[in-house]
């Protein structure tokens, strides 16, 4: 019911940070680290097992353009050493949030502190953005180096969860 709280489970779970750390993603000081499009690895999917006694629950979280974002993020939520914690944490508990006004009819999240709107977005939405994605974040890259102004919203990551449940002794 609260797929953000996922998502920052995922931004500050270990097996990302080691992802992010492989050698698949360029790191801040490479050349080129802040072109989107010299990345060989570009996604990140982590996996996440909750058993209960009744049952076991599989989550995934994949994190499209894991190093590109990350950088975004820790550039964005910069405030004072500590924002990119407490977007993850502002991330942990959000509402539903009726949004009026778009075609789309699509479901709209707010973190609890009001700091940060998650929207779903149809699978056509997501191979436009995913397209889309390196010219967006280079551009958002150019405006942040050379303080350009932008009427853009920021879009801080996109990320895709999935979850399948088994009754112990079944498989699915």
């Amino acid at each position: 019911d609260e797929p953000a709280s996922v998502i920052a489970f995922a931004l500050e779970s270990s097996a990302y940070a080691a992802a992010l750390e492989d050698d698949g993603f360029p790191s801040d000081d490479a050349p080129g680290a802040a072109h989107p499009g010299n990345a060989t690895k570009r996604h990140v999917r982590l996996e996440l097992d909750l058993d209960s006694p009744t049952c076991k629950v599989d989550i995934s979280c994949k994190v499209y353009f894991a190093a590109e974002f990350d950088k975004l993020r820790n550039r964005y939520c910069a405030g004072g050493g500590k924002g990119r914690e407490e977007m993850i944490g502002s991330l942990r508990r959000c509402k539903k949030w009726n949004a009026t006004g778009g075609r789309s009819s699509a479901a709209f999240l707010k973190s609890s502190d009001e700091r940060f709107i998650l929207k779903e977005i149809s699978r056509r939405e997501q191979g436009h953005f995913l397209q889309a994605a390196p010219a967006y974040l280079e551009f958002v890259q150019a405006t942040m180096d050379e303080k350009l102004p932008s009427c853009l919203a920021k879009i801080l990551g996109m990320f895709k969860i999935g979850s399948r449940r088994t009754k112990h002794g079944t498989s699915p």
